[in-house]
């Protein structure tokens, strides 16, 4: 499991004069830091990352470019135009998504998921926010959480930002 844990911004670091600020020590610390975690204050952004141990490719790499350099993505006025050009742009996009829908359809959660789906079955986080499509932290959280876990309770703990792959409504233009 990758953590990545963001510094504080220099403007909060300048705001808080040296007069104000006071030393704790690290067991105070990390009392403060559990009590804070106890309430469920916490919500987890996830991304690619998470899912790449459960076989499913990442589409960027550390610099955050694209692995595979002739990808090119399809917009959304693409996908809608209705011209000629837009039926190449629909073929090409459901093309590319039978071709890569097997290894999403198939994966399993990794033990990054079941971490998380634990930390939210016991409250300890309150939400994730993921950008990832493939749905595999409701299945970790169905899988081990049992019953309790319905699909109203899981779509309003878990925001996909990117939309899902795992449920899938077509539209007639």
């Amino acid at each position: 499991m990758r953590i990545s844990v963001p510094g504080l911004p220099q403007a909060i670091l300048s705001a808080v004069s040296s007069a104000n600020a006071k030393a704790i020590s690290s067991s105070e610390a990390v009392l403060r830091l559990s009590e804070f975690l106890g309430k469920g204050n916490v919500a987890v952004l996830t991304g690619a990352g998470v899912s790449v141990d459960s076989g499913i490719r990442a589409y960027r790499g550390n610099d955050g470019r694209y692995m595979n350099p002739n990808y090119k993505p399809i917009f959304y006025h693409e996908l809608m135009d209705e011209t000629e050009k837009g039926h190449s742009f629909r073929q090409r996009y459901w093309l590319r998504s039978y071709l890569g829908y097997p290894p999403v359809r198939d994966a399993q959660p990794n033990t990054t998921h079941f971490a998380l789906a634990a930390l939210l079955h016991t409250s300890v986080i309150s939400h994730i926010v993921t950008q990832n499509v493939d749905g595999l932290h409701q299945k970790a959280l169905c899988e081990k959480a049992g019953p309790d876990w319905g699909p109203a309770r899981l779509q309003q703990t878990i925001l996909e930002l990117h939309g899902t792959l795992h449920v899938c409504h077509i539209l007639r233009l």
